[in-house]
């Protein structure tokens, strides 16, 4: 069976926090998500608490190599962010992995009132 080689990405508010966080973001009013889900072989349970850690590949000897170092990245990335991510993965199916951004409110400040020109006579 072919695989999909597509992958989607996906952008929503969040009003509560997903209960299955690898890394939980800072406390805020709000949270916005970016997705990027694929339809790969997916990650096997018993690898899935390794994914984020520097080097750690399962590409190694396959023609696909990785350096093991993508995931770590987001991982700092988003602790320097202040945000959260959620994996969620299914073998033969593909992963969804999910970037948790704080949104603190904002107030607009009030518009300035446009002056009135009269026109030149």
């Amino acid at each position: 069976m072919a695989k999909r080689k597509e992958v989607i990405l996906a952008t929503k508010a969040l009003e509560k926090l997903p209960s299955d966080l690898i890394l939980a973001p800072s406390k805020a009013s709000g949270y916005a998500s970016i997705s990027v889900k694929d339809f790969g072989s997916g990650i096997p349970p018993e690898n899935m608490s390794r994914i984020f850690e520097p080097f750690f590949t399962t590409k190694a000897m396959s023609a696909r190599r990785g350096t093991g170092l993508g995931l770590s990245m987001v991982y700092e990335l988003a602790k320097k962010l202040e945000a959260g991510i959620a994996v969620e993965s299914i073998v033969n199916n593909g992963s969804v992995f999910t970037l948790i951004l704080p949104v603190q409110s904002v107030t607009m400040p009030s518009p300035v009132p446009e002056a009135k020109v009269d026109a030149l006579r």
